[in-house]
């Protein structure tokens, strides 16, 4: 009860609501404050192990550029997610992407620009370098065409030399709420 009331106090917690029998429910006041919090919360009561072995495997797959378990724990990951959690477009989908990726420990740009567009997510680990476009109830060869049609691979020459350079097209599904596709290249 104290916890709450200095949670409360130190602004990480807000009032959501007021039932009709006057009991105040409190939320988080915005989804980085919620993040950070979790992501303390999980270390202190797991000594790191409770979110730590999914992102390693996360972070792992992608090290290892096997796009298809990194894939499956993606999906796996948004399947936890309640149902009433908002994500009906893709700036949604982009953002709950973001979150895992920072906790993942992955130098992650969102929306980074080009001469031609904007690529909606840039990862950055130290054996390759992602680029991903999100569509939301189109297709996964869409959202692959527009990193092919506007040259987005363009401004990442030394990694495409080195053949560090990865394409995602992912396509989220709002009825599934879920990756209803994905294509790599």
């Amino acid at each position: 009860e104290d916890m709450r009331s200095l949670l409360f106090q130190t602004g990480y917690l807000s009032i959501d609501h007021e039932d009709e029998n006057g009991d105040l429910y409190l939320k988080f006041p915005n989804r980085e404050v919620e993040t950070s919090f979790m992501n303390v919360l999980i270390h202190l009561y797991t000594d790191g192990r409770g979110w730590r072995v999914p992102c390693m495997d996360m972070r792992r797959s992608l090290e290892n550029k096997d796009v298809e378990r990194f894939i499956a724990l993606t999906e796996s990951y948004y399947a936890s997610i309640p149902y009433s959690t908002g994500r009906k477009n893709e700036d949604g989908w982009r953002d709950l992407f973001y979150a895992v990726m920072r906790l993942v420990g992955a130098e992650v740009q969102a929306e980074e620009y080009t001469n031609r567009g904007r690529i909606d997510i840039v990862l950055r680990l130290k054996s390759y370098t992602y680029l991903i476009e999100f569509k939301v109830d189109r297709s996964a060869e869409e959202a692959m065409n527009q990193i092919v049609d506007n040259g987005y691979d363009e401004k990442f020459l030394r990694e495409k030399e080195e053949g560090r350079l990865v394409l995602l097209g992912i396509n989220f599904s709002s009825e599934m709420r879920n990756i209803e596709g994905f294509i790599s290249r």
